[in-house]
């Protein structure tokens, strides 16, 4: 009798620990429902509508699709004329520009040369503006369109010293963050002025100091109409 006793009591307790258990898995499994996730391992928070994989959301009810934030070039940190990232002619492709991140690059240009500024890029990844700017960041010639590519220019400059190419992302429209670019940078060379101190219609360079109207480099000193070039002044050219 004893023993059927403790049988009974054994099987009870039994009993007992799988009707507790059960209610603890059921417990657990309410506190760890799925979203509505479509694919790939996330965060799981509850009723978020995110159809991106392995995304990093932590509140609920977003609907980010994107899968990882923009991602910088390796010009970065360029984000204003004082970190302006140095270039010369040529093609540099690869490079990234983010919302609220603009691009800038300086080049040295002299008095007299003409750059022309081009961006190629795709404008349903996000619309890309491009301008030209001087020290002062003031805009010298722009591309502003809604279409692929942008291109500034041609400007010429008057003066030496750097300027300055700043690359905005006006719109993100597309499916990944940002958007990709590739700058080309042409330049031609301008004549420059000769070395007189006053302005002259020479297309030759000479060492007038005063202004005249000479087409080949002389050596006057004095403004004259010498047209042929001579190696002596022309207060006495052309005497009898």
């Amino acid at each position: 009798m004893r023993s059927f006793v403790t049988m009974l009591c054994s099987m009870l307790a039994l009993g007992l620990l799988l009707v507790l258990g059960g209610c603890n898995r059921t417990t657990q499994g309410q506190n760890i429902p799925d979203d509505d996730d479509t694919s790939g391992a996330d965060d799981d928070d509850t009723g978020d509508d995110d159809t991106g994989s392995g995304d990093d959301d932590t509140g609920s009810g977003d609907d980010d699709t994107s899968t990882s934030d923009c991602i910088d070039d390796s010009y970065e940190d360029n984000e204003s004329i004082d970190t302006a990232a140095s270039v010369g002619t040529g093609s540099y492709p690869a490079l990234a520009i983010c919302d609220d991140d603009d691009d800038y690059f300086s080049i040295n240009l002299d008095a007299g040369d003409t750059i022309t500024i081009d961006v190629v890029f795709s404008n349903g990844e996000g619309d890309i503006d491009a301008r030209l700017l001087d020290g002062s960041e003031t805009t010298l010639a722009s591309g502003t369109s809604v279409d692929d590519d942008e291109s500034v220019g041609p400007y010429t400059v008057e003066t030496a010293g750097a300027y300055y190419i700043m690359v905005h992302l006006y719109a993100d429209d597309g499916e990944v963050a940002g958007n990709s670019y590739t700058l080309n940078i042409a330049v031609v060379v301008g004549t420059g002025d000769d070395d007189d101190t006053i302005g002259d219609d020479d297309t030759v360079g000479d060492d007038d100091t005063v202004g005249d109207d000479d087409t080949v480099g002389d050596d006057d000193t004095a403004g004259g109409t010498d047209t042929d070039g001579d190696t002596i002044d022309d207060s006495i050219d052309n005497c009898p």
